[in-house]
């Protein structure tokens, strides 16, 4: 299997773009962003992107795969707010954790899928993390929004 340390070594490689103006793209509704499942949760959740994980995985899907046929080596998962502080806004601050695992899991099928069509050129997911300016700290994982390449990979961590 190849290393994702291997090939920065070899070429640059291609990140992903913006989740959330192409999340915008879909036209979604506040039933989008709420689901069957988080139909009872008081106030707006429309805006909520990282409930769409859960909610609408096959918009985060397409999202992904949108990018990887555009030639992203690299797709960040849609966890950029997936922790208490922001999802208190939304009063689903007790779904981060599923938030992270389902965002993660989607990014790692997609990278996964079109590394076995094109093993020459495999695919990495990257966690995203909450804010440039600060470290999202997991039981599981530690990552830097400053060094985007450096981060685990989620397989490793899914694995």
């Amino acid at each position: 299997m190849v290393k994702i340390h291997d090939i920065i070594k070899q070429r640059i490689l291609v990140l992903d773009g913006a989740m959330g103006t192409m999340i915008q793209q879909y036209g979604l509704v506040e039933e989008d962003f709420r689901g069957e499942r988080f139909k009872e949760v008081p106030g707006l959740m429309k805006g909520n992107n990282d409930i769409l994980c859960l909610t609408r995985p096959d918009v985060i899907a397409d999202i992904h795969r949108k990018y990887l046929e555009a030639g992203a080596d690299l797709i960040t998962t849609c966890t950029f707010s997936s922790q208490r502080v922001s999802m208190a806004d939304y009063n689903v601050q007790e779904y981060c954790r599923e938030m992270n695992l389902a965002g993660a899991r989607i990014a790692r099928q997609l990278a996964d899928e079109y590394t076995r069509e094109t093993p020459m050129k495999p695919r990495f997911p990257q966690l995203q993390s909450f804010s440039a300016k600060h470290h999202l700290y997991n039981r599981h994982l530690i990552i830097s929004a400053f060094q985007p390449l450096h981060c685990l990979s989620v397989y490793r961590w899914m694995n």
